[in-house]
Parts: C-alpha cells; structure tokens; sequence
C-alpha cells in the first residue's frame, strides 16, 4: 500500500481521507444508508463476503495466485471495479480518483493494492 494512504477499521459509511484510504472490515453500522462513494481520492474497501456476485458480466482474474471474480467483465473499468475473492473469503471495492480506470492489474495505484492481497 502507498506511504501517504491512510488505514481505516472503524467507520460507519466510508469517507475517503487523504490521496487514497483502505477500508478493513465491515460498517460499524451496516443498515446505514450512505452516500454515493466519492471518487475524489483513491480508495479500496474490504470486507467479508457476502457472496459471489451474480452479474452476467463477472470475469475471472488471478491477483498472486488467488482466483478474483471481477465486475465489470471489461479488462479495465472506469470509476469502480468489484472483487470477490472466495479463498479469502473477501469481497473488494476500487475506487480511482477522478473516475479514472480500474485495472485488475497492478498498472494503477489501486491496482497496486488490490495486488497486495494474497493467502496468510
């Protein structure tokens, strides 16, 4: 994970701080309603997964051996991706600045830290 980013365990909806935030754990309040996610900074979301997404557009991708379900289907994304990674037993949200792309690949700065995932 970038230096500058800044870690998160306790929140109730995720309020980006800083040029990019990591987000560990579920909402301390899950039946909040939270606003839109903000794509001012960088940010990256784990949590327990819920289940894998149903999507008709979810492709398989692989981030240090781990098998990721990956939505949207397209090889990059603008905005927003959604992982699901089972052997983890997480389910991750990326956001890019400015709306810029997503990749699975570790080409962007979250790319980099979705790439840091990996079995204990």
């Amino acid at each position: 994970m970038p230096k500058d980013w800044t870690v998160v365990t306790s929140y109730v909806c995720p309020v980006p701080k800083g040029p990019g935030t990591l987000f560990v754990g579920p909402s301390k309040n899950p039946g909040e309603s939270c606003p839109a996610r903000s794509l001012s900074v960088d940010s990256v979301t784990i949590t327990p997964a819920r289940s894998r997404p149903g999507d008709a557009c979810t492709r398989l991708g692989k981030a240090n051996g781990l098998v990721v379900y990956v939505i949207p289907c397209a090889v990059t994304a603008v905005g927003i991706t959604f992982w699901t990674v089972d052997s983890l037993g997480v389910q991750v949200t990326a956001t890019q600045a400015g709306g810029a792309i997503v990749g699975t690949q570790s080409s962007t700065v979250v790319g980099r830290v979705l790439h840091t995932l990996h079995m204990a």
